[in-house]
């Protein structure tokens, strides 16, 4: 009987063991709200999107074409939006690092990015990014420049989807599904217009994620006090 008992007391202890050992190896990415804390960035990428469309139609409309404009102002404009990227790359990143403080505080910045980005997650939005831009060079190289915005929505919102199903976010499927149903649809449309195109697809499916994260979203979990 005695035995039978420091078994079961044993048996507990493991359980209890490998429970503090699973909260402690994967809190943060668990309990991370992560559409909350990316909330800011992809508004601001909506919005980036909506300005650039802005920009490059003053440009067509004061000389012509884009082409049409100086190799200056060209490459003013795509560097700007590559700025932007970086920026809104950094704004991202120091969200979910302050995300990820708030739930352990006595997390250091190591653990953060090992615990956060994972091999998966940092090497699916590298492989999306090679080949967007594989299939947007090709299709410009191949006279169907404007097929550009169809490509990088659907890339985007497989992409959010994949993220769905690795973080079970439900906010990235919503967005996803937008992303790619809107880019099939504009690849169909090609009257639409890229930049037309873009508002619609892009800069619609990160404002539904932002809306949706607003207003069915869970927020972070409170780390769980270890016994």
């Amino acid at each position: 009987m005695l035995e039978s008992e420091k078994k079961i007391e044993e048996l507990f202890s493991d359980i209890s063991y490998l429970r503090k050992a699973i909260q402690k190896n994967s809190k943060l990415i668990n309990q991370l709200a992560i559409s909350h804390y990316v909330r800011l960035t992809v508004v601001l990428c909506a919005l980036t999107v909506i300005l650039f469309s802005v920009i490059h139609y003053f440009i067509e409309s004061r000389y012509g074409s884009f082409a049409g404009a100086s190799n200056t102002i060209r490459y003013t404009f795509f560097g700007a939006i590559a700025l932007s990227v970086v920026a809104l790359q950094l704004i991202k990143q120091r969200d979910i690092i302050r995300g990820a403080k708030e739930i352990d505080s006595s997390a250091s910045f190591d653990k953060i990015i090992t615990e956060i980005y994972t091999n998966r997650v940092i090497a699916l939005p590298i492989l999306f990014t090679v080949l967007i831009l594989f299939f947007t060079t090709a299709a410009y190289l191949q006279g169907h420049g404007y097929l550009w915005v169809p490509i990088v929505s659907v890339g985007i919102g497989v992409l959010l989807i994949v993220y769905y199903v690795l973080l079970n976010v439900p906010d990235f499927l919503v967005s996803g599904i937008w992303q790619v149903v809107s880019g099939c649809a504009v690849c169909l449309l090609p009257q639409v217009g890229p930049r037309v195109g873009a508002v619609m697809t892009i800069s619609t499916g990160f404002l539904i994620l932002a809306g949706y994260s607003l207003l069915f979203a869970q927020p972070s979990s409170t780390p769980t006090s270890e016994e």
